[in-house]
């Protein structure tokens, strides 16, 4: 099954390797290669969103927005058409904190409102 029809929860290395293409492609016109291996690309990404059997520092929605971002700001030259996930995540490392912070604050402010009226402060307020 394709990432395009999978729930981004779903996701694994593999989608977001094809997603990461695909965009590379529709965006700059060119293949998306690995900074280094294939396989130090997989395991990177694998280390960021986690495996089967290993947890992630980061979740799937974060770590998508975070390559959502670096696309739409790359901006290619010459000498550097294409940009990696490998390349990303070793040199944007400040677009990710941002993306961090503003996940963060989006489920403390869904928290809060999503919180019971404590009875005792509402009969506070309205004597």
């Amino acid at each position: 099954m394709s990432y395009e029809n999978k729930p981004i929860e779903k996701w694994n290395v593999n989608d977001f390797m094809k997603y990461f293409g695909d965009q590379h492609e529709e965006r700059f016109g060119v293949e998306y290669l690995p900074m280094g291996s294939w396989a130090a690309e997989r395991g990177q990404i694998a280390n960021m969103v986690g495996t089967a059997k290993r947890p992630g520092k980061y979740s799937k929605s974060v770590f998508k927005r975070f390559l959502d971002e670096c696309l739409a700001e790359y901006r290619p030259s010459r000498d550097y058409p294409g940009v990696s996930i490998g390349w990303l995540i070793t040199y944007r490392k400040p677009v990710l904190q941002r993306i961090v912070l503003d996940d963060r604050k989006r489920k403390e402010d869904e928290e809060i409102q999503n919180k019971p009226i404590d009875s005792t402060i509402s009969d506070w307020f309205l004597s």
